[in-house]
């Protein structure tokens, strides 16, 4: 494995979500007022561009990628890059 190939990341990152189910103006008040879902991704950064991350939790010897995610930018609210040994 070249590891040090890429940065192990730690992103934090505000999720969309939906409700199926007819709503009041009140309940959809009360909803937007819970605020965006807040979620964590772990892995390789494999890529970056103008617009996204690919994050990337499993790598093979052979240079693939498993549970990959593409996590649009502005929906970033942190990334923190880990240092490993």
């Amino acid at each position: 494995f070249n590891m040090k190939k890429y940065k192990f990341v730690i992103v934090e990152w505000d999720d969309a979500s939906s409700m199926s189910h007819w709503q009041t103006q009140e309940s959809l008040n009360e909803w937007v007022k819970d605020g965006a879902y807040k979620c964590l991704s772990t892995g390789w950064l494999v890529r970056e561009d103008k617009e996204f991350y690919i994050v990337c939790a499993r790598m093979s010897n052979d240079d693939q990628y498993g549970l990959c995610e593409k996590l649009p930018k502005q929906m970033i609210t942190k990334i923190k890059y880990i240092k490993l040994k």
